[in-house]
């Protein structure tokens, strides 16, 4: 079916956080999607890295946050503050580090 171009750019992010290593992608997936963050358009896997000086029971999983307005350009302003509401989600839900 016709999906016609987005009318705007998309303003995309990077975020790396330490968890637990039994810390399922899944649980991170739910809680970016319970902080409701607006024009949240996608999340993406990016990575993960594991290494001694992170911990042996931890990993750092890096996600790209993909955010677009059907009204307007976002500024960094508007994209940054849905970026610490996740962020804050992901601290309290999963007890995850930024890093």
């Amino acid at each position: 079916f016709y999906k016609p171009l987005p009318k705007f750019p998309l303003a995309s992010r990077d975020i790396s956080m330490v968890l637990d290593e039994g810390m399922p992608y899944q649980k991170v997936m739910e809680a970016i999607k319970v902080s409701h963050a607006e024009h949240l358009e996608n999340v993406g896997f990016k990575d993960v890295y594991r290494a001694e000086a992170i911990g042996k029971s931890k990993k750092s999983l890096t996600v790209t946050l993909e955010f677009r307005s059907p009204e307007k350009t976002l500024t960094d302003t508007e994209v940054n503050a849905q970026v610490e509401k996740i962020m804050h989600t992901l601290s309290q839900a999963l007890g995850a580090s930024i890093r």
